[in-house]
């Protein structure tokens, strides 16, 4: 017997709720992963006797970056094979990857770079930090197609996974996909006593995932807020970051477009400069400074996503969505400090 919902009775969170929460949960596990990572660099350079690689590619985000890319390159193969979750999987990808890598703090640095008289280190350092993303993001999805890779399935289970994909999207748009689902439920019915019922684990999963996020998102807001109580200058950012996520999704779905995703590209370059003005002015209190900064900026702006577009575009065009992101970033990270007589001394 199937576990789905009865005629007339109504989900318990909207699809639109669903994704939000999903995004909302993963973005606080990705700004976390992120922040704990920055940490973990500072501490191993301070065990070194000079200054390391990791100092010239950026402590606070680059091995952040690599992470992010790598689970966003995972994610693409995995996501097509279980398209029944595919509210959890935007959570994955938008929330965690998305939160868990930052393109302003990139830029940020590379700018002070160029400021104080290091154009050829940030030039070539900003080739090979993309170059990591990209192999990061190549990496995570050969392991992903790996993954996915099995025994060739019998007609019975493809229609089984069929029905459960069916089964979500009746939930989330409209009744047409109940008309699948009720003649898969008719050719699918065991007509033996003692048969496995081979589908019922997939719908029980996509009859408990609203609930799940539901649960997930009351107990990390529990632990978020009491981090930030023990200590607010570390995990400030946490508070933030999902509105930084939401922010970028909303970008994505309105602007993002089959010549170029306007919408990530928007994200990035106001993240970019909304760092340069908050670093600038925004002195007082310090957790301020570092939840807007880490928390929305951070999570706003975005590599995963940045790479994972690039990755499915045509040699000609990725170059030119490339060129364009960085250029205007840059260019108007460049122009908010280029105002200063000396540039200030920057911890990104």
């Amino acid at each position: 017997m199937y576990l789905q919902w009865t005629p007339g009775q109504p989900p318990p969170i909207s699809s639109r709720v669903h994704v939000v929460l999903w995004i909302w949960i993963f973005a606080y596990i990705g700004v976390a992963v992120r922040i704990g990572l920055g940490e973990l660099t500072t501490t191993l350079e301070r065990t070194q006797a000079r200054p390391s690689i990791l100092t010239d590619l950026g402590r606070s985000f680059f091995l952040a970056n690599v992470v992010g890319c790598f689970f966003m390159g995972m994610c693409q193969p995995l996501k097509v094979k279980y398209t029944q979750f595919d509210a959890v999987w935007t959570g994955i990808t938008t929330g965690f990857c998305g939160c868990c890598t930052t393109f302003a703090s990139w830029e940020l640095f590379t700018a002070h770079q160029y400021l104080t008289h290091l154009a050829v280190n940030a030039t070539f350092v900003f080739f090979v930090q993309l170059m990591c993303c990209f192999g990061s993001h190549w990496g995570g999805e050969f392991i992903g197609s790996k993954i996915c890779e099995e025994q060739r399935q019998s007609p019975a289970v493809l229609a089984s996974q069929l029905r459960a994909t069916a089964l979500a999207r009746s939930l989330q748009t409209d009744a047409k996909w109940q008309v699948v689902v009720e003649a898969l439920d008719t050719l699918l019915e065991p007509h033996e006593e003692g048969e496995v019922d081979f589908v019922a684990t997939p719908s029980k999963l996509v009859w408990l995932m609203p609930r799940l996020s539901l649960a997930a998102f009351a107990c990390g807001t529990a632990l978020v807020t009491i981090a930030v109580i023990i200590h607010l200058p570390t995990w400030s950012a946490l508070w933030i970051a999902p509105f930084g996520a939401l922010a970028r999704y909303e970008l994505g779905k309105r602007l993002n477009s089959s010549t170029l995703p306007f919408g990530t590209l928007a994200a990035n370059v106001v993240a970019s400069a909304v760092d340069c003005v908050v670093l600038l002015w925004l002195r007082e209190p310090e957790w301020a400074q570092a939840a807007i900064v880490h928390g929305f900026c951070g999570s706003l702006s975005t590599v995963s996503s940045w790479v994972n577009e690039l990755n499915g575009m045509a040699t000609k065009q990725a170059v030119v969505y490339a060129g364009l992101t960085h250029g205007i970033a840059l260019g108007v990270s460049l122009a908010i400090f280029g105002g200063l007589e000396q540039a200030m001394p920057l911890s990104v």
